[in-house]
């Protein structure tokens, strides 16, 4: 394709300038086209213009199409800026998928003969039936897109063979070990009951057919075949028309570059006449075995994961293969579960983390590669099915693991290997206690006490070392390190175990939302962090008693969070500044002790409610007091001015107080109520009774 700047340079076909032709009042039409030929022949250009704006007057091009033997390009006039686009002509011109589809009409038959003749050369004059000049056109790209997309698609072929090609092919008795291991649990005796004392039989594993005689067993019951000898389990030919059975495999594969390669598959065995009919007819006596590859896992010679490939479609092999996975598999932040979309959208166990059958005729080859003992093999054997990812990964980055039973460390190698948790300060030198990161008196401590991975972490950890009920306390209830690290920023760890306990009696279970098994202690610490870093946000004075450890976390929590989500309004903030001055010039008041201010602005709504942690600002009381219908004052003692004593309401109109509330609306003290009295008398208002003071207070 010619150079960019040779493209500007040349003439574009253009529309005459008289337009009074039916064309441009044609309400079909959605584009106009010219034509013309440049650089001796050999580059066709197409100028594509709106119709309504060419109606207008309008003199530049929508689009101007470049076509040569080489490529296209398309220079897109967007708002008197030059864009190219290297796209499909119906796409730049943003007509693609709209239905119906605006008519593109050449202005002339010369313009069309043109393009057709220019893009039919060295090819057969039958090459498009399309109608549309567009479609045509478009057909033409469609070749120098295919083109691009095989070069891409080849480098990511070469790229993907180089990865797959290094996996070796199974071994030749896999698929005899597929039938006496996973498919061993999918063996059953068929019967169908010839009278109340004889049925016929037939064997899925053997399959031989025999007369049972003595007591016929009840469907679904386990026992052995009386032919073969095999575990079986029953079931009556009457009652298994939809009978299937799903297991799932792994194998471990050393792989031409020096790591190990772990390959995931599921299994169905179906005794189905149809896998995809809607009718349940039984067909046990010939099954259909699916074994299907999901995914597989590439361990680098270090114990390492360079490699995560989930089974899907890819667009460069033209079908389905393995394409590259980001599913984190290891760490507290794994993807154990993986969201199915469709009908039955929900959360299942990810591939990597079923329990699968392991392959270990060559497990011994694999363990040695890691310097792994040979009892694990056995272990794994015993175990089966089982999570192969995390038991082979953590036993791989941890080796100390088989060592944990002989010292007492069963809670952690549990928690290492069930629920692939992982040592934060772990490294592979020294003894056992210094690749974990601690004491030897703290590993004792651990043997003695079952620490799990979390009691190990938090020894490790920048906090400072908690004693051992705290620890034990920490452990049970297992808080994120998040919460801990935010609440340790305003306490310390003692006294936030005795607030949480406090606040465990004083929370009510119905007001907590338990979306998973966390306790109660946990939730509430979430609480109290969430609550700590919007107070920070508003700047409240964390060091305050009151404010650092509120009666009712809870609550509190509520409330600062309404106050975070009060957006800032500049229209209202505008209007509240106008109001000011005429109210502090009519309103304001002060005494020996406090003064009375009108709020200033619209920040001040927010500040007046986030530090007396009511809803002045929440519930949107500066709209009452821009409108007139309410006026809101803040009350203030003269040796502190900058921090909120008490809030008042005041209606102009009934002249009277509505409200007068202090910190977590509380009722006015005694020296408030005073001022109170005395701001209304400077007000030239008559002194009302006790009754109806209380009643407006």
């Amino acid at each position: 394709m010619y150079d960019k700047l040779i493209l500007k340079k040349l003439p574009i076909p253009k529309l005459p300038k008289a337009r009074k032709e039916d064309i441009y009042n044609n309400d079909k039409i959605g584009f106009i086209v010219r034509s013309s030929l440049a650089i001796n022949d050999n580059l066709l250009i197409v100028s594509f213009y709106e119709r309504e704006s060419a109606a207008n007057g309008f003199s530049l091009p929508t689009a101007t199409l470049y076509i040569a033997k080489t490529g296209y390009t398309t220079r897109l006039n967007l708002e008197g800026k030059s864009v190219w686009r290297t796209g499909r002509i119906r796409r730049v011109l943003g007509i693609e998928g709209i239905y119906p589809s605006p008519n593109v009409i050449c202005f002339r038959h010369a313009d069309e003969d043109r393009i057709r003749n220019f893009l039919r050369r060295g090819k057969p004059k039958t090459y498009v039936n399309y109608n549309g000049i567009d479609y045509y056109i478009e057909a033409h790209q469609n070749i120098f897109v295919d083109k691009r997309r095989e070069e891409k698609w080849k480098e990511q072929r070469e790229e993907y063979d180089t990865v797959m090609n290094t996996v070796p092919t199974l071994p030749a008795n896999f698929t005899s070990w597929l039938n006496n291991v996973p498919f061993k649990k999918g063996r059953h005796v068929f019967y169908k009951r010839l009278n109340d004392r004889i049925a016929k039989g037939f064997c899925s594993h053997c399959r031989n057919d025999f007369l049972l005689d003595s007591k016929i067993p009840r469907h679904n019951k386990e026992g052995v075949c009386p032919q073969c000898g095999s575990e079986i389990s029953y079931k009556a030919t009457s009652r298994s028309t939809s009978l299937l059975y799903t297991a799932n495999a792994c194998i471990a594969q050393k792989i031409k570059t020096g790591g190990v390669v772990l390959r995931y598959f599921w299994l169905d065995r179906d005794f189905r006449s149809d896998r995809y009919s809607w009718q349940m007819r039984s067909n046990y006596r010939s099954p259909s075995d699916y074994i299907t590859e999901m995914a597989r896992l590439f361990i680098d010679s270090d114990g390492k994961i360079i490699g995560k490939y989930r089974l899907g479609y890819l667009n460069f092999l033209h079908g389905y293969g393995f394409r590259a996975s980001e599913d984190v598999i290891t760490g507290d932040n794994r993807d154990y579960y993986k969201g199915n979309t469709g009908i039955y959208s929900g959360l299942a166990i990810n591939i990597w983390f079923r329990a699968a059958y392991m392959y270990t005729h060559n497990l011994r080859g694999i363990l040695n590669q890691y310097s792994l003992p040979y009892s694990l093999q056995h272990e794994m054997v015993t175990r089966q099915p089982l999570d192969v990812t995390t038991y082979l990964c953590q036993h791989i980055r941890y080796p100390v693991i088989s060592s944990f039973d002989n010292l007492g460390l069963n809670c952690l190698k549990n928690d290492l290997l069930k629920n692939g948790q992982e040592l934060k300060a772990y490294n592979n030198k020294g003894s056992l206690h210094n690749r974990l990161g601690i004491s030897k008196e703290q590993l004792s401590m651990a043997s003695e006490n079952g620490f799990t991975t979390y009691h190990i972490n938090i020894l490790t950890s920048s906090l400072a070392q908690p004693s051992l009920e705290n620890l034990l306390w920490l452990g049970k209830h297992e808080f994120d390190f998040r919460i801990i690290n935010t609440i340790l920023q305003y306490t310390t760890l003692h006294k936030m175990k005795k607030y949480i306990q406090q606040q465990c009696k004083v929370v009510k279970d119905d007001s907590l939302y338990r979306y998973d098994n966390t306790s109660k202690e946990h939730l509430l610490a979430r609480y109290w962090a969430d609550y700590l870093i919007m107070s920070n946000k508003l700047n409240f004075q964390t060091k305050k008693w009151r404010i650092l450890f509120p009666k009712d976390v809870k609550d509190q929590h509520d409330k600062v969070n309404a106050l975070c989500r009060v957006k800032y309004d500049p229209v209202m903030d505008e209007k509240v500044k106008k109001a000011y001055p005429a109210l502090n010039a009519k309103y304001s008041f002060e005494n020996d002790e406090l003064f009375l201010r009108p709020i200033k602005d619209f920040n001040g709504f927010v500040e007046e409610g986030a530090e007396l942690m009511h809803c002045v600002a929440s519930s949107g009381y500066y709209r009452y007091h821009v409108d007139g219908s309410s006026y809101i004052f803040s009350i203030r003692r003269l040796d502190d001015p900058d921090t909120a004593y008490y809030t008042m309401e005041y209606d102009p109109k009934a002249k009277k107080i509505k409200q007068l509330r202090g910190y977590k609306d509380c009722a006015p003290t005694d020296n408030v109520a005073a001022f109170r009295d005395e701001w209304l008398h400077a007000m030239g208002y008559k002194k009302r009774s006790k009754k109806k003071r209380l009643e407006a207070a």
